[in-house]
């Protein structure tokens, strides 16, 4: 449960450090802490491989049985099974992405596992922010 709790934390934190990030820098900032932004996804997977685990656990002691049984072997099933679903639809995405690619386009999707919003994060031109001379 303290998992849990740690991603709402990070994920409070980071919404308000976004808050603080003007627009026009928003983009760089994202892609130079694209790891930050991205680890409540694999903390809240981790804590539901723990807490399926020890809810495994329990079952185990509560049927009486002293020994490591099949409530503990069965219960990460769980979660491996959302990460299977996960790079599915990072397959789809990447598929997806193939298929609108053309005509001088091109969409990288399906790169990123845990952080799917960094795939649209596309180069960006920073030269734009140079400012208008004064006057006239």
């Amino acid at each position: 449960m303290g998992g849990f709790f740690l991603v709402i934390v990070l994920t409070v934190i980071l919404a308000t450090d976004m808050d603080g990030v003007p627009d026009d820098f928003l983009v760089e900032h994202l892609k130079s802490n694209q790891i930050l932004y991205s680890s409540p996804h694999p903390m809240a997977h981790l804590s539901i491989m723990l807490l399926a685990v020890g809810y495994g656990m329990d079952l185990d002691e509560r049927a009486g049985c002293p020994h490591f049984t099949m409530g503990a072997i069965a219960a990460p099933c769980f979660p491996v099974l959302t990460f299977v679903i996960m790079k599915y639809a990072q397959h789809r995405r990447r598929r997806s992405g193939m298929m609108f690619s053309g005509g001088g386009k091109s969409f990288p999707l399906g790169k990123n596992v845990f952080s799917t919003w960094a795939d649209l994060l596309l180069d960006h031109d920073t030269t734009s922010r140079t400012s208008a001379p004064q006057g006239v």
